[in-house]
């Protein structure tokens, strides 16, 4: 476990905490806290939450797993459950990770249980003086990492419809691995599905609340965040709607294809027809044929058999049924998996998305 502590005056340090007696001490000093603990067993977690006096209902949420986006109003503290982008264990998919969060007047306490990429830049942009008005307080923190998470699933829906327009163009050709890619993009939007809606619900309590912890900083702040899910909301719908229609051009597609075999095929058999005719005549068994008796005619009959095909394959491709025929393949579904990984590791780039900017300027 690591428990890195940000005080007011913006030093910082991490350090392991074996003395939670210790830990409890420190709250009591001047200034605001922000304490930040990562890979906390679930027991010491515990430990450490009635420590430091946070409130019950959440201490007992920390020693659960996988629990949905939510905020609890006790008064003098808030509890707030959101649910950052990150990567699977495996390394095979995007993921969410649960991060606790403990606001009181002078201290805020985030748990994971494992590094999340939004609170590392958080944690370096306050560590780093001169540190701005509006993150310069507990409930300012809270505020900008609620907007820095809905900043990051936005980049990576973004990547998605990028993606989702590639795939549309490969399904035009029936390109096979437009199945697969199409398969991994609805797996991993059902992913930030099942995590958007109530965390845009939780963000827009808070955003609404009548606690005196949140300033009109931190409301303006909150409102962005509350702005970028109700966006990420919008663009999953139209992703998923998206998705369907590359499938149903898929088919169109694969139809396609299976009509040109069948012409291909046709346009053989139109081809070797002619010859075979010619064959099967010049094979009876007449006596009174004049070509079999004179010396030149097998090269007619050659002659024949190479110019009636010659001149078909020609009206083919004045017609448009034969000639080249280039086809654009599609994005690979391991390097599209890659891509998505690669966003949900990146760091946070605060800039303007989607026409959606902070609300003040840092």
């Amino acid at each position: 476990m690591e428990i890195r502590i940000q005080r007011g005056e913006g030093s910082t340090g991490v350090s392991s905490v074996l003395d939670l007696e210790s830990l409890a001490e420190i709250v009591h000093d001047e200034g605001w806290l922000w304490i930040d603990v990562c890979d906390a067993d679930p027991e010491v977690a515990g430990q450490l939450g009635r420590a430091l006096g946070l409130v019950e209902d959440g201490v007992e949420d920390v020693q659960d797993l996988e629990l949905l986006p939510k905020v609890e109003d006790h008064g003098d503290q808030l509890f707030m459950i959101l649910h950052s982008l990150v990567v699977s264990a495996d390394n095979e998919r995007i993921d969410t990770l649960e991060v606790d969060c403990f606001l009181g007047r002078d201290i805020l306490v985030t748990m994971h249980a494992e590094a999340v990429p939004g609170i590392d830049w958080l944690w370096e942009l306050v560590s780093t003086p001169p540190v701005t008005k509006e993150l310069d307080h507990p409930a300012g923190i809270l505020a900008r990492f609620a907007e820095v998470t809905g900043r990051r699933y936005l980049r990576l829906l973004l990547a998605v419809e990028d993606r989702v327009e590639d795939l549309a163009e490969a399904a035009l050709d029936g390109d096979r691995e437009v199945l697969e890619s199409v398969q991994l993009l609805r797996r991993e939007t059902a992913t930030l599905r099942r995590i958007i809606r109530p965390q845009a619900y939780a963000l827009r309590t808070l955003h609404s609340a009548r606690s005196e912890l949140l300033g009109p900083i931190d409301r303006r702040r909150l409102g962005t965040a509350v702005e970028i899910h109700d966006q990420l909301m919008e663009g999953l719908v139209e992703t998923r709607d998206a998705l369907g229609s590359v499938l149903d051009t898929y088919r169109g597609g694969v139809a396609e294809r299976q009509a040109e075999v069948a012409q291909v095929l046709t346009v053989a058999a139109a081809l070797f027809l002619p010859p075979s005719l010619l064959a099967g005549i010049f094979g009876m068994n007449f006596v009174d044929m004049p070509p079999l008796t004179w010396r030149y005619g097998w090269i007619l009959g050659f002659a024949l058999m190479l110019a009636v095909p010659g001149l078909l394959l020609l009206y083919f491709y004045r017609i448009g049924w034969v000639g080249d025929r280039t086809r654009t393949r599609g994005p690979q579904a391991n390097q599209l998996g890659a891509l998505l990984r690669r966003l949900a590791r990146a760091p946070v780039a605060d800039q303007r998305v989607n026409g959606v900017t902070p609300s003040d300027s840092d």
